[in-house]
């Protein structure tokens, strides 16, 4: 294959639009065409065959790391190079793909930038169970530490931390639930 330079616009645009969303796009995009094409297998709308050959495809790329991947300019964005990769896997070219039968793009990316907010979510709420979780330990081990209180800016009767542990208490009895409880796939 001979090496063809980049376009300013693919150089300037599309190359940084790709290394910038190859690493988060590209394992979602797997797993949604992967739901996909059992969903158009099920429904009689593709061959049992042609499924199989895909999914076998859609399997070996979920092993594909594609922070590493390097934009030539052969295609447009993370979904075609996807593509690309699928029908040198499956060993077809790319028009015989079906993955594509009865999803547009949109629903494609409506479905991909989910499962990555969710994740993200999922992420969030473990670091916020982790910091309530070490928030009832410290309430616990600082409750007898004395502090004082303000009013308007005047220093109030002293307290200790042990007086406001049991909001703390009340609100995470235990350890917080997990996450997964918040967030069903």
């Amino acid at each position: 294959m001979t090496y063809t330079p980049l376009t300013t616009y693919q150089q300037h645009h599309l190359r940084f639009t790709f290394d910038h969303h190859a690493g988060h796009l590209y394992g979602p995009m797997v797993k949604a065409s992967e739901a996909h094409v059992v969903m158009l297998a099920e429904r009689g709308l593709i061959p049992a065959e042609s499924a199989a050959r895909m999914l076998g495809g859609l399997i070996v790329l979920r092993d594909d790391r594609p922070e590493t991947f390097t934009y030539d300019g052969s295609v447009e964005d993370v979904y075609y190079t996807l593509e690309k990769r699928l029908a040198e896997v499956c060993g077809i070219p790319t028009g015989e793909l079906n993955v594509q039968l009865a999803r547009s793009r949109n629903d494609l990316d409506a479905g991909v930038f989910r499962m990555i907010l969710r994740d993200q979510l999922l992420r969030v709420l473990a670091a916020i169970t982790d910091a309530g979780a070490e928030l009832l330990d410290r309430a616990d081990h600082y409750a007898d530490v004395v502090v004082v209180g303000y009013t308007h800016r005047r220093p109030a009767q002293p307290t200790s931390m042990g007086t406001c542990s049991p909001g703390t208490r009340r609100r995470w009895p235990g350890r917080p639930p997990p996450t997964r409880t918040c967030c069903p796939r």
